[in-house]
């Protein structure tokens, strides 16, 4: 069981599922930022809009509650305690991450077939290698049939992977979720990320999160989900927002509206059209992974054979 369920909206039998199949979460050592209530990064925020005229202050005091009247993509949410280009964002988090706790939020899909429960994680900052923005969303969910767990399928990026669960690493029902310093993206192995552009830094080396350590939100008609615009900086104007987005400092939209909003409305599709984690796969992520100690003792080997021909 997680520590604490909030149900507001829900049914309690989506509570029970979001508790009982709650994810067991793993950060990198140097991990700066962890899953947070929204309600703190909105706190802190200006709400603006950007317009043919530039970016418009809408609203200098934003509050959960009236996040749900701004309903399009071209509002964006400013967080005052920093910006793109200094710490103050993870400064102040961490100054008060103690207090903040952390927070996962639940979505629950069901169908005739199965049942989809996601796991939306939100951090207040995305200082990845590639990409550096304000606020970040990414998501976790299992597929599960009756009480049966068939399949997990992880965020990662802009698209993600998925695996049957017997591929999956988990504590009973409880997936393992391996999480990317910095940029937040989830996988299925601790060794993972290295393939590919991004060259994710995943490890067993930082902060555990067990189910009891953080409070479970199950998410139903909270008014904040209607929000349409962007969970962080967004540009100055409408010019400088479009190469934010090429460059990855734009902050992303929220869980209703990630990937045009596939991601919330048919999660098992989604999930399902992402590529498919295969040994294999894990075995090459495997070598990658620890192709330096591999150098180090080969190169340590070899040097103690040459002094002994010597």
């Amino acid at each position: 069981m997680a520590g604490t369920v909030l149900c507001r909206g829900a049914s309690t039998q989506d509570e029970a599922l979001a508790s009982r199949y709650a994810p067991v979460l793993y950060f990198e050592h140097d991990e700066s930022c962890y899953p947070v209530d929204v309600a703190y990064f909105v706190q802190h925020s200006e709400l603006y809009q950007l317009t043919s005229q530039g970016s418009v202050l809408r609203n200098a005091t934003p509050t959960l509650a009236s996040l749900g009247a701004y309903q399009s993509s071209s509002y964006y949410l400013d967080n005052q305690l920093g910006t793109i280009a200094d710490n103050g964002i993870t400064d102040d988090y961490q100054a008060h991450r103690a207090s903040l706790g952390y927070t996962v939020y639940a979505h629950v899909v069901t169908n005739e077939q199965s049942t989809v429960i996601q796991y939306w994680f939100f951090y207040v900052f995305n200082p990845g290698d590639l990409n550096r923005h304000e606020g970040d969303w990414e998501m976790a969910q299992v597929q599960i049939q009756g009480d049966t767990p068939l399949m997990a399928m992880y965020s990662q990026h802009e698209q993600g992977q998925k695996a049957s669960w017997s591929l999956v690493e988990a504590d009973g029902d409880h997936m393992k979720v391996y999480i990317a310093r910095g940029s937040h993206a989830c996988y299925l192995r601790s060794f993972s990320g290295k393939l590919g552009a991004a060259s994710d830094s995943v490890g067993v080396n930082g902060l555990v999160l067990q189910p009891t350590d953080y409070t479970i939100e199950v998410l139903g008609n909270q008014s904040w989900l209607s929000y349409g615009g962007s969970w962080g900086w967004a540009g100055g104007n409408q010019s400088v927002s479009m190469k934010a987005v090429l460059l990855g400092e734009v902050g992303p939209q929220g869980p209703r509206f990630r990937e045009g909003g596939s991601m919330w409305q048919d999660p098992l599709t989604w999930g399902m059209a992402l590529p498919r984690a295969q040994q294999p796969l894990f075995i090459a992520e495997w070598f990658v992974y620890n192709f330096l100690m591999f150098f180090i003792v080969g190169t340590v080997v070899a040097f103690v054979v040459l002094a002994a021909v010597i």
